[in-house]
């Protein structure tokens, strides 16, 4: 046997209260999937009523709260530490459209790196920003590149970690 490939399935519950527009948030579902795969982690996305399990609720906000701890570049966050059983995760739109705008990147494919930036802070340990890459706290436009050319979005050891988080092993919140 050449080597085993452990995925974990991870649910993502959307509340879309930002009202992103549809054809944008299935273009950056589809390539949260794919920056995730790369993880071995798989996900299926449900309304509230689908939650079971392992779950991580992402909500996309047009703004954080007003008086909030997160940064004022910040494209999204993650709250609470303990993340056992899944998590609550928040994007900001308005952040991403600019952001996007900024680096002339399409808008989905900028949230498919924030929301799957954030399921990576319910997945590993704290802290979980590296110094490069998708966990990168802000990134540049030579990680935009890097990623944009097939990159690892996360390192092996990330991935471990994150399948492990799914699957009841050591990984965040354990």
């Amino acid at each position: 046997m050449t080597g085993l490939l452990v995925t974990a399935l991870v649910t993502i519950v959307v509340h879309n209260t930002a009202g992103v527009p549809d054809a944008e948030l299935m273009t950056a579902k589809t390539e949260v999937e794919r920056l995730l795969a790369t993880a071995g982690v798989t996900v299926a996305w449900a309304d509230m009523a689908d939650a079971a399990g392992f779950s991580i609720h992402l909500m996309l906000r047009r703004q954080p709260h007003r008086g909030g701890s997160t940064s004022s570049v910040a494209l999204g966050t993650t709250t609470g530490e303990d993340h056992a059983h899944g998590g609550l995760s928040f994007v900001f739109y308005e952040r991403i459209l600019g952001f996007a705008h900024a680096h002339h990147r399409p808008v989905a494919s900028i949230m498919a790196l924030a929301i799957a930036h954030e399921v990576g802070h319910v997945l590993l340990p704290a802290p979980a920003h590296t110094a490069t890459g998708l966990m990168r706290a802000e990134w540049g436009e030579d990680d935009l590149r890097h990623l944009e050319v097939g990159a690892a979005p996360f390192t092996a050891m990330q991935s471990t970690l994150m399948t492990a988080a799914v699957t009841g092993g050591s990984g965040a919140g354990k």
